[in-house]
């Protein structure tokens, strides 16, 4: 009746980290965002066909959710969602009108596929979902882990 969802994530993560030893470890799971102001949602990633009053607005999104945990105890040390517009949080940027909270895109109303297989083996849409998950982690993870970005010796030399 009561869980304890941190003892529980403790316990899958030594489980699969079993005989590695790790300062950190990242686990990255599909996020879930409510669509605008509607009860609907979306997860993980995909593309999201929106019939408007004047036609139809497709986006193309990649929502995951960031866990580190700690090596020695493997309890959770920092936990968020993956972003690109680093400038506001989740929370700020549906006030300010986002359509989904967390990395999304539109595409051309003709992106949209007619059948689900088509999407699957659409390299544009792959490639997008990828591009955009890569920037989302490679601006985010730093954050939560604390890494600051310094200037390469080399870079500032050639500068």
């Amino acid at each position: 009746m009561f869980r304890n969802l941190n003892a529980e994530l403790a316990g899958y993560m030594r489980e699969v980290a079993k005989g590695t030893n790790c300062r950190h470890y990242i686990q990255i799971l599909n996020a879930i965002s409510p669509i605008g102001s509607s009860s609907y949602t979306v997860r993980g990633f995909g593309i999201l066909n929106q019939d408007v009053v004047l036609g139809r607005r497709v986006f193309l999104y990649a929502l995951a959710f960031i866990r580190i945990f700690d090596g020695r105890d493997f309890s959770v040390v920092r936990q968020s969602s993956a972003l690109i517009n680093m400038d506001h949080s989740l929370a700020v940027q549906r006030f300010l009108g986002k359509l989904i909270g967390g990395p999304y895109r539109e595409l051309p109303a003709e992106s949209f596929p007619t059948r689900p297989e088509e999407a699957a083996d659409n390299p544009a849409l792959r490639d997008g979902v990828r591009a955009m998950l890569t920037e989302s982690l490679d601006k985010t993870l730093p954050l939560l882990l604390g890494v600051r970005s310094t200037t390469r010796q080399s870079d500032a030399r050639e500068r």
